[in-house]
């Protein structure tokens, strides 16, 4: 199942579901979205709880039925002294008290997500038995039961791409249903950069995954190493630390450090490719288009979709776009996503431009259907 699928399955259904996939391909940021999308669908406050001030704690712990909470722990920080605080009555008894975080779960009326996260990484005994009962029987510390209203949801790293994963035991796993993910598409990868960051983003970073979409993600040799390795994550890193950057070599260490040296190379030599200027392009783009190679061909296409904008009602720049909506429609989708946002609005409304979108938009409807 691809990562963004979640997206689709009812909030109830993974419940005591454990997320097995690669690193860095979303995991964490999908549950995060599911919760807010569940708050609206409840018509109830969001309140990420690790960001919650003890005021609000407070409030939601008092009036439960007006809030959907979601809290992400990372199994490896969290021991069984952190949930069950004791308190001593007499000298015969102790009581247990509660963190705030946890005693807003335990709310009759309360809804949201608990998401457990690098589940497998748990190398303590005493790590394990408290989360195996979290998971097992909603309960956590002394006597401390969860909501029916709070969903627990899992995710781990497989063993073959982390050196600090570990199997579980067959009794939990026999409890949970373990569900393998895979990453996003790159078009999809795409949708929630643009939605996160909008225009503050590389956007040469998706010309270069559309060509060579084999390195969007890559299994490092080794389990430890202090190289990096690409992944959606670290595209996405990529992406918004070299936005605005337009030092060559800063870019390339940028790369290399953050999808490591083999991918970050290929990045690099792809940004290094010759082309023209717009204006010179555009002023005779059939005779380039026919001897460009790909690599000229994506690069080119981001440069002109980065000043189209300024330039809608250019008779060559019209002449090209309708050249890409006769014989090459993929790269016409792909400038036009690559433009930044206002301009892809002012394309739709500049005569020339405007038509060649409605048509485009009608042949993909008719493909599609």
């Amino acid at each position: 199942m691809r990562v963004t699928e979640i997206l689709s399955v009812p909030l109830k259904k993974l419940d005591r579901v454990l997320l097995l996939g690669p690193p860095g391909i979303g995991k964490t940021e999908i549950i995060y979205q599911k919760a807010v999308a569940e708050a609206e669908k409840e018509k109830r406050v969001f309140v990420d709880l690790r960001k919650a001030s003890l005021e609000q704690l407070e409030e939601i712990y008092h009036h439960p039925e007006k809030y959907f909470v979601y809290l992400r722990l990372i199994a490896t920080h969290i021991f069984p002294e952190d949930v069950s605080i004791p308190r001593e009555v007499n000298r015969l008894a102790v009581i247990f008290k509660t963190p705030m975080t946890i005693a807003v779960l335990t709310k009759p009326e309360i809804k949201g997500v608990l998401f457990i996260d690098e589940l497998t990484n748990i190398q303590r005994t005493d790590q394990r038995v408290l989360f195996y009962s979290l998971i097992q029987e909603k309960e956590i510390g002394w006597n401390v039961k969860l909501s029916d209203d709070i969903v627990v949801v899992a995710a781990s790293n497989p063993p073959e791409w982390s050196a600090d994963a570990s199997l579980l035991a067959n009794p939990l796993i026999n409890r949970m249903t373990v569900v393998n993910v895979e990453q996003p598409t790159i078009d999809e990868w795409y949708n929630y950069m643009n939605r996160r960051f909008e225009d503050a983003w590389d956007k040469r970073v998706y010309a270069y995954l559309k060509m060579y979409p084999e390195d969007f993600i890559r299994r490092p040799d080794d389990v430890e190493t202090l190289e990096n390795f690409p992944t959606p994550r670290a595209w996405t890193r990529l992406a918004t630390i070299i936005s605005g950057i337009n030092s060559f070599n800063i870019v390339s260490e940028y790369a290399f450090g953050t999808v490591g040296k083999q991918a970050g190379a290929k990045f690099a030599a792809f940004l290094k490719t010759e082309i023209p200027s717009v204006e010179e392009f555009l002023n005779k783009f059939a005779e380039y288009w026919e001897y460009f190679g790909m690599e000229q061909k994506f690069l080119m296409t981001y440069s002109v979709a980065q000043k189209a904008g300024r330039m809608l009602t250019n008779a060559k720049l019209q002449r090209f776009l309708r050249y890409l909506m006769d014989y090459e429609r993929e790269m016409l989708m792909l400038l036009i996503l690559m433009m930044p946002k206002g301009h892809r609005i002012k394309m739709l409304n500049t005569k020339g431009t405007k038509e060649i979108i409605i048509e485009l938009a009608d042949k993909l409807k008719n493909y599609i259907v």
